[in-house]
C-alpha cells in the first residue's frame, strides 16, 4: 500500500483544501517528505525546531496544506496544538533506527487515543527503506503493535525511491480530484442486515457486518448514514446521523425505495430529557437482569440487548426456537415489571412484543402519508413524542 490508499479517505470539510499533519520522532525524515511534496531539493535538511508549512496546489484547485511539526522530545507536548481541523495524519518512522521503535510506538498510541484525531485517517510511513539496515514492514508492524489496533483504519507506506513516492502522490491527488461521487454512503446495517442477522442463534453476525461496512464507509465516503428498520416495516421514526440539507435517494432491500429529506426532524430532538433518562434506566435495569444466571442466555440470542434512539430492544428468541417459551415469557414479564416500576401510570413507556423481540418504546404520536405500490408501502413520517 502507498499514499494512494490513505488519500482515498481524505475528504476535507473545506472541499478542495486538505490539511495534512506530519508527525514522528526527530530525524524520522518528515521535512524531507514535505520537501518532496513541494518539489524542493532535499539536500542539507536540518532538524525542525518548530514547524514548517507548505501549500501544494495540484490538479487544478486541490490544495494540500501540509504541516511538518518537530519531533524532538521537548516539542512533542505541543503537538496537540495542531490537531484541530486535521483531515489526515501521516506518522513517519525511521525504519532504520530499531533502537527507537519502542519510543515511536508509545508516541503513536498516544496520538491514536486523542479525541480530536479519533476520525482522522492515519498513514504509517516507514521512511528510509532504501537503507540496507532498514526493518521490513512486517517487523515494524510487530514492534509498533499495529496488528493490535482495532478501532482505526491504518494504512502503511514504504516507498523505495523518490520517483515511486512522487508517482503515488500524483495518483492519489488525481483520484481525489474525481472522487466527488464518494461523498455519501448509506447503509441499512441497523435495518436489513441486523434483521437478517437476528435470525441466527448468535449476535456476533451483526457485529461483523457493522465492522465491515464501517471500515468501507470510512475509507470511501465523507458521510455515513445508518437507517433503522422502523420506517421500512411500518410508520415510525426514521433515525439517521446528521447529513447535509437536501434530498437523497436510498434503495433498500426487497424493492423498498425512499427519498429522504434530512431537513425534517426524522431524528426528533424534542424528546424531553427526563424521558430519555427514563429509557436509560430501563436499559440499565435490563442489563442487571441479564446478569442473573437464568437470563444470561439472552446476552447472545439474536441481536442481544440494544439501546436505540427512543426505544430499547432485546431478542427473546431466534428462528430455531433455541429458547424455551417459558423462559421467553419469564423475561417479558420481568421487563414489563421493570417498566411498571419506572412508569407506574404508563404515560411514557410502552412494552411491545414480536415473535423474536421485546421492545420498550417511548410513546409517540405519528402523522404519516402512506402510498401503496403493489405489495410495497411508501411513507413519509413526522413524529411528536408525548
Amino acid at each position: 500500500m502507498g499514499l494512494l490508499d490513505i488519500i482515498k479517505s481524505f475528504k476535507s470539510n473545506n472541499g478542495r483544501e486538505i490539511r495534512i499533519l506530519l508527525l514522528g520522532l526527530d530525524n524520522a525524515g518528515k521535512t524531507s517528505i514535505l520537501k518532496q511534496l513541494s518539489a524542493e531539493e532535499i539536500t542539507n535538511v536540518t532538524p525542525t525546531r518548530g514547524f514548517n508549512v507548505k501549500s501544494v496546489v495540484t490538479n487544478g484547485d486541490i490544495r494540500l496544506n501540509v504541516w511538518d511539526i518537530g519531533g524532538q522530545r521537548s516539542i512533542r507536548p505541543f503537538w496537540s496544538n495542531y490537531f484541530e481541523n486535521t483531515d489526515a495524519l501521516i506518522y513517519v518512522i525511521d525504519s532504520s533506527d530499531r533502537r527507537r521503535f519502542d519510543e515511536t510506538s508509545v508516541e503513536l498510541m498516544e496520538l491514536l487515543d486523542e479525541e480530536k484525531l479519533s476520525r482522522v485517517p492515519v498513514l504509517i510511513f516507514a521512511n528510509k527503506q532504501d537503507l540496507v539496515s532498514s526493518a521490513p514492514a512486517s517487523e515494524i508492524s510487530k514492534r509498533l503493535k499495529l496488528t493490535e489496533i482495532r478501532d482505526r483504519t491504518l494504512t502503511s507506506s514504504h516507498p523505495v525511491s523518490e520517483e515511486k513516492f512522487k508517482e503515488e502522490v500524483e495518483k492519489a491527488v488525481e483520484l481525489l480530484y474525481d472522487a466527488d461521487h464518494l461523498y455519501y454512503f448509506f447503509t441499512d446495517r441497523d435495518g436489513t442486515l441486523k434483521s437478517y442477522a437476528c435470525s441466527y442463534p448468535s449476535s456476533i453476525q451483526p457485529a461483523y457486518s457493522g465492522v465491515i461496512q464501517a471500515q468501507f464507509a470510512r475509507r470511501c465516503a465523507q458521510t455515513c448514514c445508518i437507517l433503522t428498520t422502523a420506517p421500512m416495516m411500518h410508520v415510525g421514526v426514521l433515525d439517521v446521523s446528521t447529513i447535509p440539507p437536501g434530498y437523497y435517494y436510498y434503495g433498500a432491500s426487497a424493492g423498498r425505495e425512499w427519498f429522504i429529506d434530512p431537513a425534517n426532524k426524522f431524528k426528533d430532538t424534542s424528546i424531553p430529557e427526563k424521558h430519555l433518562q427514563l429509557l436509560d434506566q430501563v436499559f440499565q435495569n435490563i442489563q442487571q437482569l441479564l446478569e442473573r444466571q437464568e437470563f444470561r442466555v439472552f446476552t447472545w440470542v439474536g441481536s442481544g440487548l440494544q439501546k436505540h434512539y427512543g426505544h430499547v430492544t432485546i431478542a427473546h428468541q431466534d428462528i430455531y426456537g433455541s429458547v424455551s417459551n417459558e423462559l421467553s415469557e419469564e423475561l417479558f414479564d420481568e421487563i414489563h415489571h421493570i417498566v411498571s416500576m419506572l412508569d407506574p401510570d404508563s404515560n411514557i413507556l410502552d412494552v411491545k412484543k414480536t415473535k423474536l423481540d421485546t421492545k420498550v418504546v417511548l410513546k409517540v404520536g405519528a402523522i404519516a402519508h402512506i402510498a401503496w405500490h403493489g405489495t410495497e408501502c411508501r411513507a413519509v413520517t413526522r413524529s411528536s413524542f408525548q
